[in-house]
């Protein structure tokens, strides 16, 4: 093979990559922000059938969620830098380590164990997604998809934590949903402008 030959490989596994992340970004978004809509619709007790399948989603779209960070990575890390590299693997951990709350809703540990501070990472990782759409605005994400990663934390806070206003709860799930399928279209669209 020759260099040029060896180059349009390159590129055509590259933007292979950034399309499975994209799509894998739309399917968080639909799983995690239909789940945290429906959660409190539904108000599902640990024990039934329903809450099951929402912690199912939920942890799929987790780890979808982790997955759509590599094309995050190619189409943005020339611009984010050391401290986006940082934070993107920051919120795989985090997104891993969230997957253990599933031993909660399924019952298997008690939520007074010494384990149940594993359940607060879930505002860990909005806060940590939050700062991710800072630093994609500054690397040149689209205003609008960097706006919603932004809002997710404040949001989150509002609506979800304090739950003052209880039917306004599943809006944390709509800017969750909708920022993170903002996120695939944005990588979807950059798939040819990304530098290698």
């Amino acid at each position: 093979m020759t260099a040029s030959e060896d180059s349009l490989s390159d590129n055509r596994e590259r933007a292979s990559r950034i399309r499975w992340a994209a799509m894998a970004a739309v399917l968080a978004g639909l799983l995690l922000g239909g789940t945290l809509v429906l959660r409190p619709l539904l108000d599902v007790d640990a024990d039934t059938p329903a809450n099951t399948v929402l912690a199912l989603f939920a942890a799929l779209g987790r780890l979808l969620f982790a997955a759509s960070l590599v094309g995050v990575h190619l189409v943005y890390g020339h611009a984010y830098g050391a401290i986006g590299r940082v934070l993107v693997w920051a919120i795989v951990i985090a997104a891993l380590v969230s997957l253990f709350s599933l031993l909660f809703n399924f019952g298997v540990l008690e939520r007074d164990s010494a384990l149940s501070p594993i359940i607060q990472v879930g505002g860990v990782i909005f806060l940590l997604v939050s700062i991710l759409g800072i630093v994609l605005w500054m690397a040149g994400a689209t205003r609008w998809v960097a706006t919603l990663l932004v809002l997710v934390f404040p949001v989150g806070i509002v609506f979800g934590a304090l739950e003052a206003v209880p039917a306004l709860t599943p809006f944390v799930g709509v800017v969750v949903g909708l920022a993170y399928i903002g996120l695939g279209l944005d990588l979807w669209q950059k798939v040819d402008t990304a530098s290698p």
